[in-house]
């Protein structure tokens, strides 16, 4: 058993950021959304990214580019897991945060929605890769 580097979301933060940016949220173009910088402290971002699965360092399923031919190609196309037990431990550890009854409190305060659910079978969610652009 690997043991990581604990990271909790603080409720009374992430309050105070719904306080803020809800109705930047809410007059967002094209639709509803904000962006909100230095969400993650840069550590954990960092650590993130760093070990994020490379495209044969998991078993990814590719999901390709919408209903179009799929190439296979997992270096182009979009590639997904939904499967916490393939996601690196600091990643499931932070994704569990995003599942959280405090994260779950911050979205519905920052949207205005009630009734906000978390979902831990990560349906439609986890782990996504859409590989290297051109710009």
């Amino acid at each position: 058993m690997q043991v990581i580097k604990g990271f909790y979301f603080d409720r009374d933060i992430l309050g105070a950021l719904a306080v803020i940016y809800a109705d930047k949220f809410k007059s967002g173009k094209p639709f509803p959304n904000v962006v909100i910088p230095n969400f993650l402290p840069s550590e954990i971002a960092g650590a993130i990214a760093s070990e994020f699965p490379a495209p044969r360092d998991i078993n990814w399923r590719v999901a390709g580019p919408g209903d179009a031919e799929h190439t296979g190609d997992r270096d182009i196309e979009k590639i997904t897991t939904s499967n916490e037990q393939l996601f690196p431990p600091l990643i499931r550890h932070v994704m569990h945060g995003f599942n959280s009854g405090v994260f779950m409190s911050f979205v519905e305060k920052l949207t205005g929605f009630s009734g906000i659910v978390p979902d831990p079978s990560y349906h439609g969610c986890g782990l996504h890769s859409t590989g290297r652009g051109e710009g």
